[in-house]
């Protein structure tokens, strides 16, 4: 009669440590056999593992990355360019809210964006995960940042160069400065804005 033990197939590994395989001294001829003898045979839950897993992939990107770059306006305009270039291609709305605002860096791990209003502020919370996962990245800084502010009563909104988009209201008080007949005009003619 056969053993039993022989005739059985050998279990499923419980525990794997990428690290204990890659550090054996020929990876590329590790047979399965080798492989099931270097398996540590205590049970682990999928939650220890994954906190095993974790911690072993730290310490390996952290030891890989560089050593944090300095955050100044310089790198992060070039950072921005490149993000508008090459994530943004498809999204022109977004690009174009990115490129009228105006970014500025307030210290290591805090980035200003001015906009011209809290609807342009609006719109880039749709992408701002995406543009500060990126900066992090680019950065290697993990604390970065970005505080929007809107640019609301200054002439030409956040860049002083542009100008200012009026409404019709805007147009009509400064037209009715140069000319105040136009109020009479408008009040005797029953003109609405709509």
């Amino acid at each position: 009669m056969l053993d039993e033990k022989a005739s059985k197939p050998p279990l499923p590994p419980k525990s794997l440590s990428v690290k204990k395989v890659l550090a054996s001294e020929k990876p590329a001829e590790v047979t399965s056999q080798e492989l099931a003898n270097k398996i540590e045979e205590k049970p682990v839950s999928v939650s220890d593992a994954n906190k095993e897993i974790e911690a072993e992939a730290d310490g390996d990107i952290i030891s890989e990355l560089e050593p944090a770059s300095p955050l100044n306006n310089a790198l992060l305009q070039d950072a921005l360019t490149y993000f508008l270039e090459t994530y943004l291609t498809d999204k022109p709305i977004y690009s174009g809210l990115i490129s009228g605002a105006t970014f500025s860096v307030e210290d290591a791990n805090t980035i200003k964006a001015l906009f011209d209003s809290q609807l342009q502020i609006d719109m880039f919370v749709d992408i701002k995960t995406e543009l500060i996962v990126y900066l992090r990245d680019r950065f290697s800084n993990r604390q970065i940042d970005i505080v929007e502010t809107a640019a609301i009563g200054q002439v030409g909104g956040a860049d002083p160069s542009r100008p200012k988009l009026y409404t019709d209201e805007d147009k009509l008080k400064y037209m009715a400065q140069k000319n105040p007949l136009l109020l009479k005009f408008k009040q005797q003619f029953n003109l609405d804005f709509k």
